[in-house]
């Protein structure tokens, strides 16, 4: 499953994330973390952020298992 899909809306209101339901009963410990933002040059004005989460495809749900991180830009 797609961890980070944006929301599409015909006028812009603010970014949205779309994390699936089942993600947190599979991963209590889910955590999106900022690390950096930053804007674009261009006369549009938007606003990047570097994210790190954890991978689900990569990470077992058990929490003895070894965690698998990974970043994006949003």
């Amino acid at each position: 499953a797609d961890m980070f899909g944006f929301v599409y809306q015909d006028e812009f209101v603010s970014s949205q994330l779309k994390i699936p339901s089942d993600t947190l009963s599979k991963f209590p410990a889910f955590d999106i973390y900022y690390v950096y933002s930053f804007r674009s040059d261009r006369s549009e004005q938007f606003v990047y952020y570097l994210t790190l989460q954890l991978d689900t495809q990569l990470t077992s749900p058990d929490a003895a298992g070894e965690h698998f991180f990974t970043s994006k830009i949003v």
